[in-house]
């Protein structure tokens, strides 16, 4: 059964010249996100899925910094090989699929509206989605 409850996510979308180059990047957002008690839910094609608010933060205590700050993190270390679109709301989480495939991810009501946003989101730029 799903949870929910308020998160925060981001896609961050990743440019390079050459797939190892978009791969280590991809690894830099990834890394920065654990760093700020936040989940990677999905690495795939030059994509980073970000979230926070599906898992308790790490020890069991908020979360000292906002979402935010992580993205601002990423933006600085990529600077204009990486573009982010970013929210948060009320939305469901918990284990989605079936058998034959499942993960431990969320279900956002603006996600695809983000998706759609993020195409016309200049590289180097972080903005919520509206």
């Amino acid at each position: 059964m799903l949870q929910s409850g308020y998160i925060a996510f981001a896609i961050v979308q990743i440019h390079g010249d050459s797939a190892e180059e978009v791969s280590a990047r991809m690894g830099v957002a990834a890394r920065i996100a654990l760093e700020n008690d936040a989940v990677t839910d999905a690495l795939v094609s030059g994509l980073v899925i970000i979230s926070r608010g599906t898992l308790p933060a790490a020890g069991g205590v908020e979360e000292t910094q906002p979402f935010t700050f992580l993205l601002l993190k990423i933006l600085s270390e990529l600077k204009e090989d990486v573009r982010i679109i970013h929210g948060g709301e009320i939305a469901h989480f918990g284990k989605l699929g079936n058998e034959a495939r499942f993960a431990y991810s969320f279900i956002a009501p603006s996600f695809e509206k983000a998706l759609s946003q993020l195409a016309g989101t200049d590289f180097g730029k972080i903005v919520e989605v509206t």
